[in-house]
């Protein structure tokens, strides 16, 4: 019998495979097979966590720079405040900056910077958060199995599906070197409270984001290597 891993229901439709990983970013082996999420929760709630992560700024750059095609393989342009990136064929990408000021020299050579198009509200890193959140804890079940539907994973699958009583941090890396080839969740089982729950690290193009459910059972997270957003349940 199915049984959604994030709802428990067990009378749903289970049509649908599940991508951990959005697809749009690629993602073509790390799948849960249909009878693991209802198509319930599948198409409605983690579709929504999926696009947000993929619109986060900085990953949507980097998918644009590298020319990562949607789940439907259609190049799209981004359109930050101050910048355009458009593609024009046989690998070329166009960037249009508005002002010759956003671009500086470094020991590299050129560099620019943007102003991005979503200002990190705690209701909006709330959502980048539990899409991370859903990343890890689909990792956890395809390593963990059944261990990750006890009752004491209840709160985080809450967490997920509603932010309700979701109190943490969205943590950005400080210093990173992109890389289109890197791509991947890292997540460590953690409790706080008898409350059992995950701490979370996002990282495509190496650009690492982490969060951590329940709060205070962060111990290990390097925040000095981070800029943390902290939000609460009622955002």
């Amino acid at each position: 019998m199915s049984k959604c891993i994030f709802c428990l229901t067990v009378s749903g439709q289970f049509l649908s495979e599940e991508h951990i990983f959005p697809e749009s970013l690629g993602n073509k082996t790390k799948i849960l097979p249909a009878g693991c999420v209802c198509d319930f929760c599948n198409n409605g709630v983690l579709s929504i966590l999926d696009s947000v992560f993929v619109q986060f700024d900085g990953i949507a750059m980097m998918k644009a720079l590298h020319q990562i095609p949607s789940k439907h393989g259609q190049l799209k342009a981004l359109f930050l405040q101050d910048t355009k990136i458009k593609h024009r064929g046989s690998g070329h990408v166009e960037i249009q900056l508005s002002s010759n000021e956003q671009v500086s020299s470094s020991d590299n050579g050129a560099q620019w910077t943007s102003i991005g198009r979503t200002k990190l509200t705690p209701s909006y890193i709330k959502q980048v958060a539990r899409a991370i959140l859903k990343q890890a804890y689909e990792c956890a079940f395809l390593d963990h199995g059944p261990l990750v539907l006890e009752g004491s994973f209840d709160p985080l699958r809450e967490a997920i599906l509603t932010g309700k009583n979701f109190d943490s941090y969205l943590a950005i890396k400080k210093q990173v070197s992109p890389d289109p080839t890197k791509g991947g969740c890292k997540y460590i089982p953690t409790s706080f409270g008898g409350v059992s729950g995950l701490i979370a690290v996002s990282s495509f193009f190496n650009i690492q984001l982490g969060t951590v459910f329940p709060f205070g059972s962060d111990e290990g997270m390097p925040l000095d290597q981070f800029n943390v957003i902290h939000f609460s349940g009622l955002d």
